[in-house]
């Protein structure tokens, strides 16, 4: 196995070969420090993300996660750097992908100009000789699946021994799912997005409870005694004398 991460690029990326198309999967906290800046700047990249509150329970399972593991912090590094490079790149949701398979891959294609297949929404069981080697440990339901399975109803039991790592998680998390691009009516609120008045506002920093949120995230805490007590809600009664 070929080691060293330029020949990597420069050879099997980059290389001469038959196919048009190449689908190099990378995953973020394995980034190699020293690469060529054509990884960044030639072909196309997107983003997969997937909330933290749905990977922490299962991640347990193979190694004790930690932030770094989770690899959220070099991916929203990543995203800067290609948007620094006028190229921000497509951002998908697995929770999306997971309820309309079809839209958001096609979706995704458009943004990347490749042509879209049905191949891609199902496959054949059992491992694939490009699995690699940690295949064993990482992915027996994929060997056991045909196609997207369906989200599940309700969320798995979450341990709240890991509570803090999902709080320190959440943001960059939420940061990259801003940056989604939804392409399923099914994905998007029935609401209109109202026009503001003054276009430039839709840039606003809140100041919620102790921190500056941008405007999109500025919301108020279902336990805010505004939610819980009504203290928002006032009634009046007109009397005339």
């Amino acid at each position: 196995m070929e080691c060293d991460g330029n020949k990597v690029v420069n050879n099997i990326i980059y290389g001469p070969g038959k196919n048009r198309y190449r689908y190099c999967k990378h995953i973020a906290k394995q980034r190699v420090p020293g690469l060529p800046n054509d990884l960044l700047q030639k072909g196309k990249h997107f983003i997969l993300i997937q909330n933290p509150l749905n990977i922490l329970s299962s991640f347990e399972k193979v190694v004790p996660p930690s932030f770094l593991e989770l690899g959220l912090g070099d991916l929203v590094s990543i995203y800067s750097e290609l948007c620094a490079l006028g190229k921000p790149p497509p951002v998908i949701d697995a929770a999306d992908l997971q309820q309309n398979p079809e839209d958001t891959l096609r979706g995704l294609c458009k943004d990347l100009d490749i042509p879209f297949q049905d191949a891609m929404l199902r496959w054949e069981a059992g491992p694939k000789p490009i699995d690699g080697l940690w295949a064993p440990w990482w992915y027996k339901s994929v060997h056991n699946s045909t196609h997207f399975a369906s989200p599940r109803k309700y969320p798995r039991p979450f341990p709240f021994s890991f509570y803090d790592l999902l709080e320190q998680s959440l943001p960059f998390y939420n940061l990259l799912k801003r940056n989604v691009r939804q392409t399923s009516s099914l994905l998007r609120s029935p609401l209109p997005v109202p026009d503001l008045p003054v276009p430039v506002n839709a840039k606003l920093l809140a100041w919620v409870g102790d921190e500056i949120v941008p405007r999109e995230s500025a919301r108020v805490s279902v336990f805010d005694s505004v939610v819980q007590g009504g203290d928002a809600v006032w009634e009046g009664l007109r009397i005339f004398n």
